[in-house]
């Protein structure tokens, strides 16, 4: 696997069989995904799109010089599991029927990206679905491996969508490794709880789009912790070309997205004015607020109104959906998607984060999509008091509280209000989960005032929990 054999004599053994516990996991987990795939798609060609890809990943990370241990770590894993959910999510499709697969958006995409759209040209697709930029991207895909023999089957797609997931965890080890106080025992921690995040599960087992929004939302997050980390010529420019870049793709990727990087700008200037203004630098403080208001002015000029209509239009299509799903006593309708904006921003951050509700609502045979979800709620149960601890512990301690640390909090919490704002979908925060499993990796499990502050936040928690679905139960029988 290119681990690094471990020199201490008093500690090869624990290495070696440290080394070995994850192959053997790895090895199983890989094994079953096969299983799953072939039972599935009654064919051997999944498997073969999975070992090129996860060799081109592999390749991929030895370029980028982003092969350590924990990287390496992070990518086998991350891979394995969502390669084993992917076969479940294909059970679910050929076998169930799912219609989250087989007839909505998946559905869509899939044939977008290999029949529908094979003469047409970007502009075009546009025409066709907001989410031209992807099509396009997996159309070349899907034409590279029908070039060296396969048939354009679903798995290759999907298979894709779990190659990015797993170098977003790559992206997120990388990450961590900036921030103070996150050693190598949190980074391990970091690197299980990625790969068991439902909502990534999610992105990778399905034909959808997130998982590319997903990598590239995280890659500019971290061209944004790497400048804030070490602000020099080169971070800056490798910063701003990577927010030009961005700017156009998660235009083409998801059209409402089109504003992530100037949220990040002001998030990351929100970042260096709380550091710097603790310090007394008022010229400083002057000079970035000058710049974030002219950045402001520039861009309300190019976006006029335009910007504010996709938002709207988003609102619009996603709380039309939302009432055509729910019946007139669903929570969400009734206490969220109806409310007064200031209530739908509060209630609705909470809401992201707890849905679905009832939790295990997900848990049957018809669609993996319901499924996952159900699974993320439960994930996120013990996960967000985590988090909670991890952020509060930045915050309260000046001796990791960083320009990094503040920009990952402030993106967190500002684009899971922005959410909560639009669409309220759960997919959508998701691209945005990386900095919340950051925090939860903060606290120090082993020490005692830690694991006694995580255990009083997680029985908060699941009190706060237990009183929603009761408020649910209340609504259903009223």
């Amino acid at each position: 696997m290119g681990f690094p054999l471990v020199y201490d004599q008093n500690r090869v053994a624990i290495g070696l069989e440290s080394i070995s516990i994850f192959s053997i996991v790895t090895i199983i987990l890989f094994l079953v995904g096969v299983f799953l795939h072939v039972l599935a798609y009654q064919s051997l060609a999944p498997i073969g799109v999975c070992i090129l890809l996860f060799v081109l990943g592999s390749l991929l990370l030895v370029v980028l010089k982003a092969n350590g241990r924990i990287e390496q770590k992070a990518y086998i894993l991350t891979f394995s599991v969502c390669w084993v959910w992917a076969g479940v999510a294909a059970i679910y499709s050929n076998f169930f029927n799912d219609p989250q697969q087989n007839l909505l958006d998946a559905a869509a995409f899939f044939e977008l990206a290999t029949a529908t759209s094979s003469q047409l040209g970007i502009a075009e697709i546009r025409a066709l679905s907001e989410g031209a930029g992807a099509i396009v991207v997996w159309r070349a895909i899907y034409n590279v491996f029908s070039w060296i023999g396969f048939e354009k089957g679903r798995y290759i797609g999907i298979v894709t969508n779990i190659l990015l997931v797993s170098m977003t965890c790559v992206l997120a080890v990388k990450m961590a490794k900036r921030l103070l106080g996150i050693g190598p025992a949190q980074l391990e921690r970091l690197v299980v709880l990625f790969a068991s995040c439902g909502i990534f599960w999610l992105f990778a087992s399905m034909h959808l789009r997130d998982a590319a929004v997903l990598f590239c939302v995280t890659l500019l997050i971290y061209f944004w912790v790497r400048y804030l980390d070490d602000q020099n010529t080169r971070n800056l420019m490798l910063l701003v070309a990577a927010s030009i870049v961005e700017s156009a793709v998660l235009a083409l990727f998801r059209t409402e997205f089109v504003f992530v990087p100037l949220a990040m700008f002001a998030a990351g200037l929100a970042a260096v004015i709380t550091v710097r203004s603790q310090k007394d630098r008022w010229l400083s403080k002057v000079v970035i607020v000058s710049i974030a208001t002219f950045a402001l002015s520039v861009f309300l000029l190019l976006y006029k109104l335009e910007l504010f209509d996709v938002v709207s239009r988003g609102y619009e299509a996603y709380t039309l959906r939302a009432a055509e799903k729910n019946d007139v006593s669903s929570l969400g309708l009734d206490l969220i998607v109806d409310a007064p904006l200031p209530i739908r921003l509060i209630a609705g951050t909470v809401y992201l984060y707890v849905f679905p509700i009832p939790m295990w609502s997900g848990f049957q045979l018809s669609s993996v999509y319901e499924l996952l979800k159900s699974l993320n709620a439960l994930y996120l149960y013990f996960v967000l008091p985590l988090a909670i601890l991890g952020a509060g512990r930045i915050v309260g301690n000046k001796l990791i509280r960083s320009p990094p640390a503040l920009f990952l909090l402030f993106v967190w919490i500002g684009f899971s209000i922005a959410v909560a704002g639009t669409s309220l979908e759960t997919r959508h925060v998701g691209v945005f989960m990386v900095p919340l499993l950051i925090f939860a990796t903060v606290p120090d499990l082993a020490d005692l005032k830690d694991r006694n502050a995580y255990i009083v936040w997680l029985l908060l928690f699941l009190v706060a929990v237990a009183l929603i679905h009761l408020t649910w139960g209340v609504l259903k029988l009223a």
